[in-house]
């Protein structure tokens, strides 16, 4: 009685210096774009009359990333800027809250 054998083989990727620095690379860029989206989304809110926004983007406080303000009509906006690759992006109900 013949049987077959079969082997698998587990290969981890190594993590090379050059991996790294992709890595770092890209999570850079991914800092930029959301510094860019929140100063876009300042920009925007400034440039409309009786409206005042301001960045409070401090990772280490929980704050939201841009708060808009308008004394004519008693409105506080508290935006919390994210970024996805699909139309919809989930968000945890606890970063909801915190705004």
């Amino acid at each position: 009685m013949k049987t077959k054998l079969a082997s698998v083989v587990v290969m981890k990727q190594k993590l090379t210096k050059q991996n790294s620095s992709n890595n770092q690379k890209a999570a850079k860029t991914r800092r930029q774009r959301g510094y860019q989206w929140e100063d876009t989304i300042v920009k925007r809110f400034r440039k409309t009359k009786d409206w005042k926004a301001f960045r409070l983007g401090s990772p280490s406080i929980a704050l939201p990333d841009v708060l808009a303000v308008n004394t004519e009509e008693s409105t506080i906006f508290a935006i919390e800027a994210k970024s996805g690759t699909s139309t919809s992006l989930p968000v945890p109900a606890d970063q909801i809250e915190r705004c």
